[in-house]
């Protein structure tokens, strides 16, 4: 492995290890999704071992779509972080 895939391993790793510590429990639906052991993203996002390039690759659309899903959207004084209804949303006043 090169530094440059070295480097470019560990930023794709902080990046899940940060969605899943900001999402409680994502790390099964992750692995879900990926079709692995919850215990393999555990291992990866502790450094014992580094995922494939076709789990890196899905890893990073999958963080790709949820980062989309969560993209704010402004609308006059009040922001809407990707809320399904409504009855979900949470309400940041803008200064």
């Amino acid at each position: 492995m090169t530094t440059d895939d070295k480097e470019l391993t560990s930023e794709l790793i902080n990046r899940l290890r940060d969605y899943i510590a900001a999402e409680r429990g994502r790390g099964r639906e992750i692995a879900a999704q990926l079709g692995v052991e919850p215990s393999s993203v555990s291992d990866w996002t502790n450094g014992r071992t580094v995922p494939s390039l076709e789990h890196g690759l899905r890893i990073q659309k999958i963080l790709a779509r949820q980062r989309r899903a969560r993209k704010v959207v402004t609308s006059g004084k009040v922001s809407v972080h990707g809320c399904a209804s409504p009855a979900e949303f949470v309400y940041f006043p803008t200064a």
